[in-house]
């Protein structure tokens, strides 16, 4: 029986992360249009994922694992309130699982607070896919597909990549609560090094509590500060277990 289990990838750079990537998407291509990437194929491949994880200002991923070994992931960037889907795939063995759905809908929520608008380009066999999903093509035939993203994540807990002004000022009131600080020297470090950071949402969808990971002084230290006013053990047990859950990341 598998268990695959959806999980937040906030430093791409660890090792064998891109080279994951490559394997799976190099594995999808093969057994869907019958093509076989070729070894400079491969290596142009990182060097492009290299370079846009260098040069993106809000990177965002995920990795389907079974166990500790990667069948499928997710990646992309945001700026100027749109979110864009680089790429999607899934081990052949893994499709028609939901795998690629719960991919999809974890990448749209980590992103309710920072775009509006998910974009994407399709290749032809997942046009279908993305339209079952509530993606439109922007214009008739076009493989150029566009979502309005829901803003209302309701008690859950959503993983940050890289904290917003928005988020930074609740927790920042959070964490007063509990005697405790997040200054923006904190969320610099957490946004650059690339630790683990999550945010645990309302019935009103407004954040209420937050939980992260990293290192200082060159010891591990991990954060989590609840809001008072809510169910305080039951988010603290789903913001433990975030961080906990933390598999492929290398942190």
């Amino acid at each position: 029986m598998m268990n695959i289990e959806i999980v937040p990838i906030f430093d791409q750079s660890v090792p064998h992360v891109w080279d994951d990537f490559v394997r799976i998407s190099a594995a999808a291509m093969r057994h869907v249009y019958n093509y076989k990437t070729s070894e400079p194929e491969r290596r142009d491949a990182i060097s492009k994922l290299q370079y846009n994880w260098a040069h993106s200002e809000y990177s965002f991923a995920f990795g389907a694992t079974n166990g500790k070994t990667m069948v499928g992931f997710i990646y992309g960037d945001c700026a100027d309130d749109t979110a864009v889907i680089q790429g999607l795939y899934v081990m052949p063995r893994y499709m028609s699982r939901r795998v690629g759905a719960r991919l999809l809908h974890s990448a749209e929520n980590a992103m309710t607070f920072v775009a509006d608008t998910v974009e994407l380009v399709s290749l032809a066999n997942a046009q279908g896919f993305y339209e079952y999903h509530g993606y439109v093509p922007i214009s008739r035939g076009s493989n150029h597909y566009v979502k309005q993203i829901d803003q209302e994540i309701r008690s859950t807990v959503v993983p940050v990549f890289r904290p917003t002004s928005l988020i930074m000022d609740s927790c920042d009131q959070i964490a007063q609560m509990n005697g405790q600080r997040f200054d923006d020297s904190d969320a610099y470090d957490v946004a650059s090094a690339h630790w683990p950071m999550f945010v645990h949402t309302d019935a009103m969808s407004q954040i209420c509590g937050f939980a992260r990971s990293q290192i200082k002084n060159n010891s591990y230290v991990e954060q989590i500060c609840i809001d008072r006013r809510c169910a305080s053990d039951i988010i603290r047990n789903r913001l433990a277990r975030a961080l906990g859950g933390m598999q492929i990341t290398g942190r």
